[in-house]
């Protein structure tokens, strides 16, 4: 998250953003939104602990009503709040209709991911212009053999009658860096692909801050 240069006024935050936008608080003034003008200790104590907001969607809402102001109500509406920008965030940065090279989807990925707890292995199904038919979530949890079915995985490709595919998942620890299971299950899809005649444009692993290709690194 970011923090955005506030307007010059002393309107309340919710008065502010009813004259001038959403757009024009900063992230203080959004969570004052929620809480009340009359908690100002509680929300130096807030940015303090949450500098930008980074690390706040991650609480629980127990945790979030712990805040003196805050209780089990704004700290429910505050998380579902985070949550909906996520979601809008995450279909615009994958509602991609033509895939143009590996950097802008690596690049638009790194957004997509941003606070994702959990390892997501997605697959963008297209057909020989790279225009994407369908982008599809394959698996949640870590990469390993057991997790990631090539039968599954394919079948889509054949359902929707895809030539060509590029899957991408994230690393949580925020390295972008394959590891050994990376490399093996990236090589068996490979394998897996070329018998059913499909095939596997890139592998995109997302880090916190950049992404690695396993194409532009010459290794499909």
């Amino acid at each position: 998250m970011f923090e955005k240069a506030s307007m010059k006024t002393n309107q309340p935050a919710k008065a502010q953003l009813i004259a001038h936008g959403a757009g024009s608080l900063t992230d203080r003034q959004l969570i004052e939104v929620f809480v009340g003008p009359k908690y100002q200790l509680m929300l130096d104590s807030l940015m303090r602990q949450y500098p930008n907001l980074n690390g706040l969607e991650q609480l629980s809402v127990e945790e979030l009503a712990l805040f003196d102001g805050i209780g089990m109500n704004k700290a429910t509406n505050i998380l579902a709040a985070i949550e909906l920008g996520k979601r809008i965030l995450h279909q615009q940065y994958t509602r991609v209709e033509t895939v143009t090279s590996s950097e802008a989807l690596g690049k638009g990925l790194i957004k997509y991911f941003l606070g994702v707890p959990q390892e997501y292995l997605i697959g963008f199904y297209m057909d020989v212009k790279n225009r994407v038919i369908q982008r599809q979530l394959l698996s949640i949890g870590s990469m390993t053999a057991s997790l990631v079915d090539p039968k599954l995985i394919y079948r889509h490709s054949l359902l929707l009658k895809a030539p060509r595919l590029i899957l991408a998942h994230n690393h949580p620890s925020g390295s972008e860096k394959p590891s050994e299971v990376d490399v093996k299950v990236t090589t068996q899809l490979v394998q897996a692909a070329q018998i059913m005649g499909i095939e596997l444009v890139d592998h995109l692993i997302v880090g916190e801050n950049q992404y690695y290709s396993f194409r532009e690194a010459g290794k499909l």
